[in-house]
């Protein structure tokens, strides 16, 4: 399981990089952070991408930590110790959805009040709430992603782009809801003014 570590800094990116299929990714910044792979520690230069995937781990990583994939086992061992690849039980993530009938007028955003079904959710401390890319696809507005406590309702901040009134019934799955296993605090960069918000970081 990856856990996002502490940001030592960020600082502006100037290379160029590809994706798989040789489209240019938008870069925003570049940084040192560590990272809990499985209850071990790593440090790691990475770039801040406007991608759909949290974390990727390239083949320098791999390399440098002398990992294996065993895709038998769905399973990945970093010096000697292995990881589940996949997770197990109930640690994945549950489904939002909507607990009434919403109207959100055009071009505004507003706090709904949402809910998960499973009481599953009940068993853990923190989740993270992160919009359904098929509720997003459908055009069902753009859920703002933040942090609950695990229970069953909770609001969620939505926003409607588009120039018409959107109407959300009851049922409509909007977000998931993962566990969060562990949050780090972060350490304020030793050139960045208390409250100031670095000008590289405004289009995040």
């Amino acid at each position: 399981m990856l856990i996002y570590g502490q940001t030592k800094y960020l600082k502006f990116f100037q290379r160029d990089i590809v994706s798989a299929a040789g489209t240019p990714l938008s870069i925003k910044v570049q940084g040192s952070i560590s990272i809990d792979v499985h209850g071990s520690t790593y440090n790691m230069d990475v770039v801040v991408a406007d991608i759909d995937t949290d974390v990727i781990l390239g083949l320098d990583f791999l390399k440098i930590h002398k990992c294996k994939i065993d895709m038998d086992t769905e399973s990945i061992e970093t010096l000697g110790k292995r990881c589940p690849l996949v997770s197990s039980g109930t640690l994945g993530c549950y489904r939002v959805i909507v607990s009434e009938v919403v109207k959100i007028p055009a071009m505004s955003e507003m706090m709904i009040p949402a809910e998960v079904t499973s009481e599953d959710i009940l068993k853990e401390g923190m989740c993270l709430i992160e919009q359904a890319q098929r509720s997003y696809d459908m055009g069902r507005g753009i859920v703002a992603k933040c942090l609950v406590r695990g229970q069953q309702k909770f609001p969620v901040r939505i926003l409607n782009p588009t120039q018409e009134e959107q109407i959300l019934f009851p049922r409509t799955v909007i977000a998931t809801a993962s566990p969060v296993l562990s949050i780090h605090t972060v350490k304020v960069d030793e050139f960045t003014k208390p409250h100031e918000v670095p000008n590289y970081t405004v289009v995040l």
